[in-house]
């Protein structure tokens, strides 16, 4: 890598000095005017350079900053593995890389305040000095956008629960830590009765309701951590995890009762469920299976019922 010193000395195509104070110039009005957060430090990670935008986002005057160690820009609970991250890089082949490669990264304001970033280093040679140059980008906006984006792919539009794809996802992780670490693990299997019937009767606007109020009953009467989604149509799961048996029979009545007592808009409905506890060596299919046999063995037995299976 070619050095400040060295550059002074460089001669254009046409064997002609390079005008030193015109590229110095020059450089200085394309950091100063970046749009993006520039900044540099050197390798006791101690602040060398810190543009306009770099003082519009961190909140800081370049007086503030130059000379301070960089973990002024740093949320206290991730500074400690900056000094190294830099010192792993400073020996690396690499001569620039995304920060956000290896986690998310967060960037401090000087009110305090936390924001996501997106942040890419180089390194640079001052005079046989190494030094490290960073472009930061708030990315705030994508980062919200991008958990809205999660939220409604794993949210029920109509309830507000989970879907059937993140119930799923999170019930072949649970299933797997449960039979790694030996832990209860329990689901209930829940279906509301005769909902064709309240289609029906109230309309799907009417129907929709009974299915909103139900969400809001089954989680104000379950008292115990849970994960509560929609499956399909009228079916709903619950999953307890560390619960054994016994306690997701009990969970699954108090559900049973509450909306057992429960109107909307003069609708009375009632729910069965099923509730089977995880068995060793037994894969996402089989423990599903299990919960919607005893579902349905509650149905046949007259319904508004818990069945174990």
């Amino acid at each position: 890598m070619q050095s400040v010193s060295a550059q002074r000395e460089t001669l254009n195509s046409n064997g002609d000095s390079v005008n030193v104070n015109a590229s110095f110039q020059r450089y200085r009005s394309v950091i100063e005017t970046a749009h993006d957060c520039i900044l540099v430090i050197n390798k006791s990670s101690q602040i060398q350079l810190f543009n306009r935008a770099a003082q519009s986002l961190f909140g800081y005057h370049c007086d503030e900053v130059l000379g301070k160690s960089i973990e002024l820009l740093i949320p206290s609970n991730m500074r400690c593995g900056h000094s190294a991250y830099v010192s792993h890089f400073g020996q690396s082949k690499q001569q620039s890389r995304e920060m956000s490669s290896r986690s998310i990264v967060y960037g401090q304001h000087k009110n305090g305040s936390i924001f996501p970033a997106e942040i890419s280093i180089s390194k640079i040679d001052v005079d046989g000095e190494m030094e490290f140059t960073a472009v930061v980008r708030d990315i705030s906006e994508r980062s919200q956008l991008l958990e809205q984006l999660h939220h409604q792919a794993n949210t029920d539009s109509l309830t507000g629960v989970f879907n059937r794809l993140y119930l799923n996802t999170q019930l072949a992780k649970y299933i797997d830590y449960a039979q790694k670490e030996q832990w209860p693990l329990t689901l209930l299997m829940i279906d509301l009765d005769n909902f064709k019937q309240i289609n029906d009767i109230a309309g799907h606007a009417g129907g929709d309701d009974v299915l909103r109020a139900f969400v809001l009953e089954a989680g104000r009467a379950i008292n115990v951590a849970h994960t509560l989604g929609r499956y399909g149509g009228e079916e709903f799961i619950v999953l307890l995890q560390k619960q054994d048996l016994d306690t997701a029979l009990e969970q699954a009545e108090r559900v049973r009762i509450a909306c057992q007592n429960n109107r909307v808009k003069d609708i009375q409905y009632t729910v069965s469920i099923g509730v089977v506890e995880l068995s060793l060596g037994e894969v996402l299919h089989q423990f599903v299976d299990r919960a919607d046999k005893a579902l349905y063995l509650a149905k046949r037995l007259g319904r508004n019922r818990v069945q174990a299976g």
